[in-house]
């Protein structure tokens, strides 16, 4: 019976050395990881969070004025038609019901009538949106 005692108490000792400087080394990494945000821009943040998706709403961002608009194109598989207008907000999307799911099917429709400059073809959540004009789309005869 002493014997099972000690063996508990040595247990029970042991682990509390293992776990006391491993819960303060994740302390110390989460603090250290909170510090290093602190100190990052959102356009940073959101690259290390979002990865290439992040780049390509920053690149499209650039090159539509704030006040201007574009044509969504791409499946909404994994609402990121939802997250491309939200993240492209106040520039105004052009959803036409149905939305395109690809650039064949606009093609093959034609160019909707007054459709804006830009079109912006949607790949997915983990990859970049594409700044598309529509004149290189349709070619030189819709100019």
């Amino acid at each position: 019976m002493y014997r099972v005692r000690n063996a508990t108490a040595f247990l029970a000792f042991a682990a509390a050395f293992w776990l006391v400087p491993l819960t303060l080394s994740w302390s110390v990494n989460g603090i250290r990881d909170g510090i290093r945000g602190g100190r990052e821009d959102a356009v940073t943040a959101r690259r290390r969070i979002f990865g290439r998706y992040a780049d390509g709403v920053e690149r499209i961002k650039a090159s539509i004025p704030q006040n201007g608009e574009y044509l969504l194109v791409g499946s909404n598989d994994e609402g990121v038609l939802f997250f491309i207008q939200y993240d492209l907000a106040p520039r105004r999307a052009w959803n036409t019901p149905p939305p395109f799911p690809t650039l064949a099917a606009l093609r093959s429709s034609g160019r909707p009538p007054g459709a804006p400059r830009f079109a912006v073809l949607a790949h997915g959540a983990s990859e970049a949106p594409e700044l598309i004009a529509l004149d290189d789309v349709f070619g030189e005869a819709s100019r």
